[in-house]
């Protein structure tokens, strides 16, 4: 755009100034052969009468910003919960890439320390965070706020995303409220989670009430169940199945949605942004905890091993035998002792072998591979079992349990 001219000046005197002289004629048309009519017309104005400076250039479009650094999460084995919700109280932490390192401990992150922070954060969160038996919901507590229970979902969407390592354990009602809200939970599913959320001594006594084979002595114990879930009505026919269901799902409503709505809320803000395209609906909430949750033969599955020796396919034997003798709370502990993760985050584990003996015989776990190495000089499964039963358990037995 041209500078506006002076009113002030006459047009002569106009002329004289946006007339050029012979040499700035020259130069201007051989520095700009190539100028438009308009652009020819007028030549550029005096520094006098410069009102504004000229336009900039046309500018090309910026470039996308570049990725950040990568951001590397320090993490003491006995402060997991503390030090994983600071890490990720911000948002942009999802977005991230990270790697994970133990105070303390040497190894390098190729996935596997990375699902061993993941899962050691959510086996802290069900001990310290959390009700239920099986199942777990989360509790209100004074020393989590909105953006402590943010950080929770920023956690639970990373974990997902970078390594499929989801909270399983958490009840499928609060699950499913989570991403999908309210109105996809129905009465079926209330009263199956609160059996799942309940021990199993309550379980099979609301189980025979429903059917009408209360004992005499039991019926007190119903009545304490009632008044400790916050029943303050009349207590209700057992006999009639109608009504106690009534009453067992306002009591499910109450401990799986009601007392745990705000920590449910702040993790939904997080859950629905990120995972609403991978979990449309309850069957694939359902799918995803199916697929994921560890049983024997999946976790049989996994084990890849090249086998050359008699001693070592029986070594392989045991191991495989072993497995099959873990319960429901050891299969994870397994798990993860193996892969980082305890639940199914890995397509196998490769298992080799040594032939240690004596004080140097234990199995040793490279999580980044995965890799199990297990000595060839085992006789039984009794040894096998005692060896990795107290490493699992976290007994001092002279056992290592590597990341590399």
């Amino acid at each position: 755009m041209l500078p506006q001219l002076s009113p002030e000046l006459p047009s002569t005197q106009q002329e004289d100034v946006l007339k050029p002289s012979s040499s700035q004629q020259s130069l201007i048309g051989s520095r700009q052969p190539n100028r438009t009519l308009m652009e020819g017309s007028v030549s550029p104005p005096s520094t006098r009468l410069q009102t504004s400076p000229p336009p900039s250039p046309p500018r090309s479009p910026s470039p996308p910003p570049p990725m950040g650094a990568v951001k590397e999460v320090r993490i003491h084995r006995l402060r997991v919960l503390e030090d994983m919700i600071s890490a990720f109280q911000s948002g942009d932490t999802i977005h991230q890439q990270l790697t994970f390192s133990f105070v303390g401990e040497s190894a390098i992150d190729q996935s596997g320390v990375s699902r061993d922070a993941y899962s050691s954060f959510w086996d802290a969160f069900y001990e310290r965070r959390t009700s239920g038996t099986n199942t777990v919901v989360p509790c209100v507590t004074v020393q989590y706020c909105r953006k402590e229970w943010l950080a929770v979902g920023h956690i639970l969407v990373k974990g997902y995303m970078d390594h499929r390592i989801f909270p399983v354990r958490l009840n499928l009602t609060f699950l499913t409220v989570m991403p999908l809200g309210e109105k996809a939970v129905s009465e079926d599913l209330i009263l199956s989670s609160l059996y799942s959320y309940l021990s199993e001594d309550v379980k099979d006594l609301l189980t025979r009430a429903r059917n009408n084979d209360l004992k005499d002595d039991e019926e007190g114990e119903l009545v304490q169940f009632l008044a400790d879930s916050g029943w303050t009505s009349t207590i209700p026919n057992y006999v009639n199945k109608t009504d106690f269901d009534k009453c067992l799902l306002q009591i499910g409503h109450k401990i799986l949605i009601q007392t745990s709505k705000y920590p449910l809320v702040c993790i939904a803000d997080v859950t629905r942004r990120h995972l609403s395209h991978k979990i449309s609906d309850v069957d694939s909430i359902k799918s995803l905890v199916k697929e994921l949750t560890p049983t024997t033969r999946k976790v049989l599955k996994l084990f890849q091993a090249e086998i050359n020796s008699c001693r070592e396919q029986n070594a392989f034997d045991l191991l495989k035998k072993y497995v099959r003798g873990l319960g429901r709370d050891m299969l994870p502990k397994f798990l993860k002792f193996c892969t980082g993760s305890s639940v199914m985050s890995v397509t196998s584990i490769d298992v080799t072998f040594n032939s240690t003996s004596g004080l140097q015989r234990r199995p040793v776990a490279r999580t980044c591979g995965p890799v199990l190495e297990i000595s060839v000089m085992y006789t039984d499964i009794a040894d096998m079992r005692y060896e990795f039963n107290s490493v699992l358990s976290g007994g001092n037995e002279g056992l290592v349990f590597t990341i590399s």
